[in-house]
């Protein structure tokens, strides 16, 4: 049941969570500049992308893997592979599955020559696992770059640690890592990070991008299942995760300004609790951004607390 208790926790939680985004874009427009760099100077390393959930990890390395790959659908789909490490992944798969893709070679002519393997909540692996990764690493580096995305990196093995280049993506107030090769802290304050933020192109043209495709769907005068998936796999492709969707969902598709009036707080509350309850069914990004889409443009509100009930 939808009281107004719960209404009011829910637009507190959309105010916080706003000024928490506004405060990342600096960190992140640090981290972009350096993955930047690496593209120019054809330097990529393996890279280890750690940080609080939810603070963008997954978004800024979409974002990489697009420009390395210079959006060219086809070559991702075939030099990238990405394995959710914490659904059962062992010794097993590494040693047979990843291993095999790692070791097979391709033939590109332009972009970049070699293969990358993500590994998500690679924290999740077991000792033995962690240390057949590490072998492949030593064995394939030539050909394969490797990216981990971990909360908690301390649970790695240091000789994996010793392989990367770590970049702590901060949930907020500051960027922090002890790691030399890692971006350093280059705001203190909170209000430094403002005044950083409203200085920052880059940083603005990512949002920019980020509600001109949300508005492009939102606006789009034919809604069906099959463009529903097209829009999803556009979605992620492009380097957005169903977070990105969520935190453009509180924005007006035509003025871009924040959305306060009730009812449509409502109708945010109800696709926000949907999406949880669905989330642990799935283990596909593209799938979980069809059904949230699905729930946004042609679920009725109606629809959407039964699901609830």
């Amino acid at each position: 049941m939808i009281t107004n208790e719960n209404m009011n926790v829910y637009g507190q939680m959309a105010i916080a969570e706003q000024q928490k985004l506004s405060l990342r874009q600096g960190n992140h427009a640090q981290i972009r500049n350096k993955l930047q760099y690496f593209i120019h100077t054809k330097k990529i390393p393996n890279l280890i992308f750690h940080g609080e959930p939810q603070s963008g990890k997954r978004t800024l390395l979409n974002e990489f893997l697009h420009n390395i790959y210079m959006g060219d659908r086809p070559k991702m789909k075939t030099h990238i592979m990405t394995v959710e490490c914490c659904h059962g992944k062992g010794i097993k798969f590494i040693r047979e599955e990843l291993k095999f893709f790692a070791k097979a070679h391709i033939q590109s002519n332009c972009g970049a020559n070699f293969k990358s393997i993500v590994l998500l909540n690679a924290d999740s692996l077991t000792i033995d696992a962690q240390s057949a990764l590490r072998r492949c690493i030593e064995l394939f580096s030539h050909n394969t770059r490797f990216f981990i995305v971990v909360e908690n990196k301390e649970r790695l093995l240091n000789p994996i640690l010793s392989r990367f280049c770590e970049i702590y993506v901060s949930g907020g107030k500051r960027a922090f890592s002890r790691n030399p090769y890692s971006l350093q802290p280059q705001i203190s304050e909170d209000a430094d990070v403002a005044t950083h933020i409203r200085k920052d192109d880059s940083a603005k043209r990512g949002v920019q991008r980020n509600m001109n495709k949300y508005q492009e769907i939102i606006q789009s005068s034919l809604i069906q299942p099959d463009t529903l998936v097209k829009y999803a796999i556009q979605w992620c492709e492009d380097g957005w995760c169903v977070y990105d969707w969520m935190n453009c969902l509180s924005y007006d598709a035509e003025s871009n300004t924040p959305i306060l009036s009730t009812e449509r707080l409502e109708l945010l509350y109800l696709i926000r609790m949907c999406y949880y309850k669905i989330k642990p069914d799935f283990r596909c990004e593209k799938m979980l951004m069809f059904y949230l889409l699905y729930f946004t443009l042609i679920s009725s509100k109606e629809d959407l607390k039964n699901m609830l009930l």
